[in-house]
């Protein structure tokens, strides 16, 4: 009886001591977070405090740069003060130098410099405004001319020339002989005279004759054979490698007609050589000498683009002085 009662009293204290171990635990868990939660406060506050001091302290070193700056004012202000006053001596300097150049030379003087200030300034005006058709033809065909001096492509600026000049028919037929050649090389002096010497030396005057074709083939057929009878009597000569030379003679009225084409090459006169050329073809027998032939052609391409582009350039000229001296109306100023 005594065992079975003091069992369920050792259970009851049993039970007691587990509640207060957990209220002393839970207590415990409490009071930690509590420290934690203050100690997280505190880290909060100073954060915040350190940052007002930033801030605080960067103001300060704001004021104490502006204060600096103050003391220099009055320093700063004299310096500028002295400038003021140079600057005032030279304006008085001025105006008394241009009072003394009134007196001197007088207003009429000064009336006729002004006159001519503004008439220099009319001129300048006139000169932009002739920045006309005429004038960009003109910039077009210089460039022509330049790019043909060095062998250079003019192709683009043959079409926009041909578009620009459109209604001028004075110079039509030239901007048409222009645009005819814009695929074509134009040979330069030096490079016409190196063609002509190379051409001249091979120039053939013998026309064939029935009579004399038949006498040449009698002669090559005599060498044939002698060539054949040589071969059979000599042996180890490569008599298929012999050259026969003929001498070409010319007559005086042939030699002449080199002399002539001649001069007038080597002095660059182009044009009365086309002009000779044309009038001797029959006697230069082109259809012997093809490679004459073609370098006639290049002379003529010369002599044609030349002749085009001066006349281009001068009556482009020419319309701008026109066009100058109509707007530009000279007048002397009277002196007294």
């Amino acid at each position: 009886m005594s065992e079975k009662a003091a069992q369920p009293e050792s259970k009851k204290g049993f039970s007691k001591a587990l509640k207060w171990s957990a209220a002393i635990l839970g207590i415990a868990i409490l009071e930690c977070a509590g420290i934690v939660a203050a100690v997280k406060i505190t880290e909060s506050r100073n954060m915040d405090t350190a940052n007002q001091f930033q801030s605080v302290l960067q103001q300060l070193q704001k004021q104490d740069s502006q204060i600096s700056n103050l003391e220099n004012l009055p320093s700063a202000i004299s310096t500028n003060a002295e400038k003021i006053a140079a600057n005032a001596g030279m304006v008085n300097l001025l105006a008394e130098g241009l009072s003394a150049l009134k007196d001197e030379v007088g207003n009429k003087k000064l009336e006729v410099l002004n006159m001519q200030m503004s008439k220099l300034s009319h001129r300048m005006e006139t000169v932009e405004e002739s920045k006309s058709q005429e004038a960009l033809v003109l910039s077009l065909a210089l460039m022509i001319k330049e790019n043909v001096l060095y062998n250079r492509s003019y192709a683009q600026e043959a079409d926009i020339l041909a578009e620009i000049a459109r209604g001028q028919t004075e110079i039509e037929a030239y901007v048409q002989d222009i645009t005819a050649l814009k695929g074509i090389t134009i040979l330069n002096d030096r490079q016409l005279i190196e063609q002509y010497r190379k051409v001249a030396e091979n120039l053939d005057f013998a026309v064939p004759t029935e009579e004399n074709a038949t006498e040449e083939k009698e002669n090559r057929s005599a060498v044939a054979k002698s060539i054949e009878m040589i071969k059979d009597t000599v042996a180890g000569i490569n008599f298929d490698k012999v050259v026969v030379l003929k001498k070409e003679k010319k007559t005086n009225e042939q030699q002449l007609l080199i002399n002539t084409l001649t001069e007038l090459v080597e002095t660059h006169n182009f044009n009365d050589a086309q002009e000779f050329i044309d009038q001797n073809r029959a006697a230069f027998h082109e259809e012997l000498n093809p490679e004459f032939a073609a370098w006639a052609e290049k002379i003529k391409q010369k002599v044609m683009f030349d002749k085009a582009i001066s006349q281009i350039i001068a009556a482009e000229l020419s319309a701008i002085r026109q066009d100058f001296a109509a707007k530009v109306v000279p007048q002397t100023p009277s002196e007294d």
